[in-house]
């Protein structure tokens, strides 16, 4: 991937508004480790859980397009537009989807199996579960590959000059917002978002990784 291909030259969005975001996005993670602290062994109800991440995720997504420049908001909108576009999106999503899964058994290998088997717990257990998990990933679909993938990438590229930089910056913020699921997740979680990141600027939109997303984290619940 050449460095600055399609890298901005401007942010789309004040520095403030950025360390806004990304108050929001660690919200949820310091609530959770927070809790954890103060009682090692009490657990949230998975729906509970679940509306949490829901309106953290929206909250995130909404504050992303206020106040940004209307290139990017265009380039978030674009999602809804030229729906003949799905004959591509869909193939180089299940594209998308091959090159996650070939990648994350290398990196489990690498940091051993709780990197990959330790969010077991937070899986659906019956009717109402699945639907506030399959409602939770379709909101971090569209919210997390709107904020990460389009505004920090973005962001990055356009305070640096260099493509490669907004997809590693956004990748890593990615990793710690899951800080909850422990660092070897994180780790995990951050090489997804780079390999989200490549295919973001490869399809020039966000809708083949919404498609991706939503499909990897609905299928986990069965």
């Amino acid at each position: 991937m050449n460095p600055q291909a399609h890298a901005r030259t401007y942010a789309i969005a004040p520095a403030w508004h950025t360390c806004v975001l990304l108050l929001i996005l660690a919200a949820p993670v310091g609530i959770s480790i927070g809790m954890k602290m103060r009682y090692p062994d009490a657990k949230l109800a998975h729906v509970t859980s679940y509306s949490i991440a829901i309106v953290f995720e929206w909250a995130a997504f909404a504050f992303s397009l206020w106040h940004t420049d209307a290139a990017f908001v265009g380039y978030v909108a674009r999602v809804l537009r030229n729906p003949r576009s799905l004959l591509w999106d869909i193939p180089v999503a299940l594209l998308l989807i091959a090159v996650l899964l070939l990648a994350s058994p290398v990196i489990v290998h690498i940091l051993g199996q709780t990197g990959w088997f330790s969010t077991k717990e937070m899986l659906p257990k019956g009717g109402v579960e699945v639907v506030g998990w399959v409602v939770t990933a379709l909101s971090a679909a569209i919210c997390e590959e709107t904020v990460y993938r389009g505004y920090l990438q973005q962001q990055v590229s356009g305070w640096t000059g260099y493509l490669t930089f907004g997809v590693i910056g956004q990748a890593i913020l990615f990793g710690a917002a899951h800080g909850y699921q422990g660092w070897k997740n994180m780790a995990l979680i951050s090489t997804w978002g780079c390999i989200f990141g490549i295919f973001a600027c490869l399809r020039k939109g966000l809708r083949t990784n919404m498609i991706a997303h939503a499909a990897i984290d609905i299928a986990a619940a069965f």
